[in-house]
């Protein structure tokens, strides 16, 4: 069976092959959706992902899994994270 073109990008995007530089971003905005439903371990995997694709740059993805944290109540993990987005 061939795989799709739509396949093909989304594997490229969950392998971190794609040759996009705003890949970070799919996993924030994932992470994001996955944090709106619930799903924190889901939310932190992608925040997590994201920090390491653009780790000096991207300080939403610290914050946002900050965030998670929070909602798991967490708080001690949630301060230490947290700063690093400052």
């Amino acid at each position: 069976m061939k795989a799709s073109a739509t396949t093909g990008r989304r594997l490229r995007i969950t392998t971190g092959r794609s040759k996009s530089n705003r890949v970070h971003k799919f996993y924030i905005n994932r992470g994001s959706a996955y944090n709106a439903l619930g799903n924190y371990s889901q939310a932190i995997e992608d925040y997590s992902r994201a920090i390491e694709i653009k780790p000096g740059y991207f300080s939403e993805a610290y914050f946002n899994r900050g965030i998670v944290y929070i909602n798991q109540g967490d708080y001690i993990v949630r301060l230490s994270r947290c700063a690093k987005s400052m």
